[in-house]
């Protein structure tokens, strides 16, 4: 978001340890604001290790720590747009207190909200409902709720994509949309709408990838068109995923860094490309 001059800011709390420096200098190399990048003395840095195969399948190995949250009031912090990423806070009791404040803030300030539970099927036990609910609660809270189809058939224990869609069709929600290979699909609950957004035929890309970074360019047209809970349509939904498809697969077509996420100009460029192809 920054790359496209958009002001963001990043919320959490790291150890004073060996990674310190390198986050920190992370942060100053990619001009973001460390005002809510807390860190804490005599903890560790929690550690997220993501390893991609081949295939692009990802798995995640967390270490975790015995870490508290700073003390902060979510009052004082002020957003235009919240993005409520990572499966982590299921697992922390501190952590989900915090997402709660958050989620609550942003319905009270009627502020849209962006929600993305990443998680994997292992982590749901048969009886595990109490999981399921917490992500059911904030999926009830957010503006815009982000699914894999892992996901999807995760939380609803299906055997495919179309099963989980009807389960979840019965679910509280604004708007979700299902993100998957070929193609992603916008649920629209008011309305009781489900919509099909081919993705691009550009390159290939890796999918893992291709999720975080679409998610990240939704959020970016948001903010970009001033976008409220009174002006949010599902057709302004269906322009910006349109759009954020397009650059989601010029940005993870190539090696995947973040100097190769692509700008808005490049989008609406590529967009007319395709479009000129299709009326010839």
């Amino acid at each position: 978001m920054n790359k496209n001059n958009i002001y963001a800011n990043f919320l959490g709390t790291i150890g004073l340890d060996e990674y310190t420096k390198i986050i920190k200098n992370e942060f100053i190399k990619r001009n973001l604001n460390t005002k809510y990048l807390f860190v804490v003395e005599n903890k560790k840095t929690l550690i997220n290790e993501t390893i991609i195969d081949k295939k692009g399948q990802k798995s995640l190995s967390v270490i975790k720590t015995d870490n508290k949250p700073v003390d902060f009031s979510v009052k004082n912090i002020y957003f235009d747009i919240l993005i409520l990423p990572s499966f982590i806070t299921y697992f922390d009791e501190a952590l989900h207190d915090k997402y709660l404040k958050f989620i609550e803030k942003a319905v009270e300030e009627e502020k849209i909200s962006l929600f993305s539970p990443s998680i994997q099927k292992e982590w749901i036990s048969e009886n595990d409902y109490n999981f399921i609910e917490k992500i059911q609660f904030f999926i009830a809270k957010s503006t815009i709720t982000f699914l894999s189809v892992n996901d999807a058939i995760s939380l609803t224990k299906k055997e495919n994509l179309n099963e989980a869609i009807r389960d979840i069709r019965e679910w509280k929600y604004r708007y979700l949309i299902i993100l998957a290979k070929e193609e992603i699909f916008i649920m629209d609950k008011k309305h009781d709408e489900v919509r099909i957004v081919e993705a691009p035929k550009i390159k290939k890309y890796e999918y893992e990838q291709f999720n975080d970074v679409l998610i990240s360019f939704i959020a970016l047209y948001l903010v970009e068109n001033n976008e409220t809970l009174e002006t949010l349509s599902k057709e302004k939904i269906k322009n910006y995923a349109t759009k954020s498809l397009i650059g989601a697969a010029l940005s993870s077509s190539r090696k995947w860094t973040i100097e190769n996420v692509v700008s808005i100009e490049q989008i609406e460029k590529k967009q007319k490309e395709l479009n000129n192809k299709k009326e010839v």
